[in-house]
């Protein structure tokens, strides 16, 4: 717990952010929470909202969404405890309609202050990890290409998503992994796994790291720090069989989601499916095993590389990429690429975002962005992501879900792929690599 509490101290060293980068930094904080105040119609947002301020069962039916419910129940009770009027939040709040007084915009305030805390958190992370390898100017530069970046704003602030918290255990992770220091490596992604199930799935590279013969010594250390925070909260939960119920059910349902769609993507030859996402999942696990370069700084590689093929070739939400997107940020700097790959990944994934998810990003019409519709224009202008009939070009509307979806999967799958391939090419040690086929040769 100690090098948690020097978490600060670790994300602020170096040289301090200059009075440009300062005010930049002040300036998209300040964006980002008037974007989180004005963005109340989420429908999970408003469903956990719902919730926390319900009964604890009730919140144990939540299963893996507890925790986060639990933090907002805790706002909420401090919310209740402020001398201002408290009105019921159903006759103010709800899915499709919004009342706003002081008191309730007070409420949503506090409890978007969480996500607003991680995203800073996050952004002095990848500001550090870039400063440590290319300087002080370029981990400022990186910290504000993360502020700046409209899709993490969306999933975080203004749709609500707790994705931001794992993200942060995430890359404080693959810092400390870099630095050797491998149990607060350990103590964070053990964090993240608490925080959001989906880190886990990354879990393989940091083992498969130390698992070679130069660090091989320090697994148990990692491993440690991983069971310190994780295991007690397994603890809890088998205690409390509410809880437990329903957080195998969450497990259950993530796990035959995300393997059944890789199951299903792929190949029929003689009668077998050949799954893409078996194929490429072993072929990198295979190489990172035998010749990818022994570098712990290549985590952040490693870490990039089994993201792009999960998203690519299996089962995902919008949310979830906000665990890749750091690391994609950090990537494009210390890589020195152009921007071009950067930003095409980030188009195509905003763009199948906007026509697949377009019910949640409008509240089924009530809402843009989640910004609640005050006037026709937004109404329109929702109903037309959401491809509702009635719409003067109704039957356009209706069949571009259909035409557009897939192309714009195809697109995303493709970009990730490019990205996949190029990332490996450049973390295969190509001594060990003609060894192995000259070997295959004889």
């Amino acid at each position: 717990m100690a090098s948690l509490a020097q978490l600060l101290p670790s994300l602020l060293e170096g040289n301090c952010l200059n009075r440009k980068y300062l005010i930049a930094f002040i300036a998209a904080i300040i964006v980002k929470f008037f974007l989180g105040l004005v963005t109340p119609l989420s429908d999970d947002f408003m469903d956990w909202l719902a919730q926390a301020n319900g009964s604890l069962n009730s919140i144990a039916s939540l299963g893996l969404h507890a925790p986060w419910v639990l933090v907002m129940k805790a706002i909420s009770s401090f919310w209740l405890l402020l001398p201002i009027s408290h009105p019921p939040l159903q006759d103010a709040l709800g899915h499709w309609y919004f009342l706003p007084s002081l008191s309730v915009i007070l409420l949503i305030a506090m409890q978007k202050t969480p996500y607003l805390v991680f995203d800073a958190a996050t952004a002095l992370t990848i500001r550090t990890i870039v400063s440590q390898y290319r300087g002080t100017s370029l981990g400022n530069q990186a910290m504000i290409l993360w502020l700046a970046n409209p899709y993490v704003t969306l999933t975080a602030e203004m749709w609500g998503q707790w994705d931001i918290g794992s993200a942060f255990f995430l890359v404080l992770a693959c810092l400390f992994f870099s630095r050797k220091q491998y149990f607060r490596s350990g103590i964070s992604l053990g964090a993240g796994i608490a925080v959001k199930l989906y880190p886990i799935l990354v879990l393989p590279v940091f083992l498969i790291f130390l698992s070679k013969k130069q660090v091989r010594a320090n697994l148990p250390r990692f491993s440690l720090g991983v069971a310190i925070l994780y295991l007690p909260a397994l603890v809890f939960f088998a205690q409390k069989s509410a809880i437990s119920s329903h957080l195998l059910q969450d497990v259950s349902f993530y796990v035959n989601t995300l393997v059944g769609y890789g199951l299903d993507f792929g190949l029929k030859v003689y009668g077998m499916r050949i799954s893409f996402l078996v194929i490429a999942f072993s072929l990198f696990v295979f190489s990172c095993f035998f010749m990818w370069k022994c570098d712990t700084s290549a985590i952040f590689e490693g870490v990039l590389c089994l993201y792009l093929i999960i998203f690519a070739l299996s089962y995902w939400t919008p949310t979830y990429l906000l665990n890749l997107i750091p690391l994609l940020t950090i990537f494009y700097l210390l890589s020195g690429s152009r921007k071009f790959p950067f930003l095409t990944y980030l188009a195509a994934a905003s763009v199948y975002v906007l026509i697949a998810w377009a019910f949640y990003l409008t509240s089924w019409g009530h809402s843009l962005l989640f910004i609640p519709n005050y006037n026709s224009f937004m109404e329109h202008s929702s109903q037309f992501l959401l491809f509702v009939p009635g719409w003067p070009t109704g039957f356009l509307n209706v069949t571009m879900d259909t035409i557009l979806t897939g192309p714009a999967r195809s697109v995303f799958v493709g970009v990730s792929l490019w990205y996949f391939v190029w990332i490996f090419a450049r973390n295969i040690d190509r001594n060990v690599l003609r060894n192995f086929v000259s070997r295959m040769d004889r």
